[in-house]
């Protein structure tokens, strides 16, 4: 059935935009600086950053939390699309991490304005 392939399909990639964005974090608290991928965008400009240690400290708990929800997320979605069951559940999931992750936005783009 090719919608469920779509969906276990999406739900891969969902999980592993969990898990590169874990690593992106867990990278520049290591390094201590700013690389550019999932939280900082391509056209943003960050040879001249105020506080990179700032944002990455206020960044860091959300993103881990946000990463795991989407890896744990995904990973149930891929469970539920595979045996046909958690219909319900597996849609209501779904709406909280979308918004989750809106409010991920809202604080990533606040500190970019306080650090960045």
């Amino acid at each position: 059935m090719i919608g469920n392939e779509f969906n276990l399909l999406i739900d891969g990639m969902i999980t592993l935009a969990g898990f590169l964005l874990c690593r992106n974090m867990m990278q520049m608290k290591k390094s201590g600086k700013l690389e550019k991928g999932f939280m900082l965008g391509k056209n943003f400009d960050i040879s001249n950053p105020k506080d990179p240690e700032g944002f990455i400290r206020y960044m860091y708990l959300k993103t881990i939390v946000l990463s795991v929800l989407l890896m744990a997320t995904g990973a149930f979605q891929i469970i539920a699309d595979y045996t046909g069951r958690f219909g319900l559940v597996s849609g209501v999931t779904s709406f909280v991490l979308f918004g989750l992750i809106i409010v991920y936005a809202f604080f990533a783009r606040r500190a970019q304005k306080l650090y960045l």
